[in-house]
Order: structure tokens, then sequence, then C-alpha cells
């Protein structure tokens, strides 16, 4: 889609970027990566994983994966706290 040069950050559409390695490790299946977004919108926007590119969303491939990293380490965390 576009090269942010200032943030170096590539943008690619959904269904593009749910085929990229550094996403596709995290979250292998596409439904399993749109529930994630479906879940988390307004932070994977608020932290620049997502933008909106016209009428269509687009995901930074360089940015997305920290911010997906730190959504399941914060899920393991409060399922941890909820065992004990």
């Amino acid at each position: 889609m576009q090269t942010d040069q200032k943030q170096g950050a590539d943008w690619f559409p959904l269904t593009e970027a749910v085929e990229k390695p550094a996403i596709k490790q995290l979250v292998p299946t596409p439904i399993s990566f749109y529930n994630l977004l479906r879940k988390n919108r307004r932070r994977l926007i608020e932290q620049g994983a997502i933008i909106k590119a016209g009428k269509a969303w687009a995901v930074s491939v360089s940015r997305a994966p920290g911010v997906i990293e730190q959504i399941y380490r914060e899920q393991t965390l409060a399922a941890l706290d909820r065992v004990a």
C-alpha cells in the first residue's frame, strides 16, 4: 500500500498483512488475526499498529508484532491472576 518514510513502517492491507511472516508466527490463522483486531482495535490504533487507509485498514508489519506480543503477555498474566 504505502511506506511511511518517517517512521520506517511498512503498511499492508489486512489481507496481505496476515500472510507476512512477522505476523503469521504470532497469529497463524486469518480468523484468529481478525478476532484479535476486533477485540483490540482501539489499542492497535493508539499504538500505531493499524491505520485507516481510505475505506480499508492497513497494518504496520514492523509495529504490529510488538503490540500483539504485548497484548498476549497481558492476557496471559490476567489469566494467571484469575487462577491464583
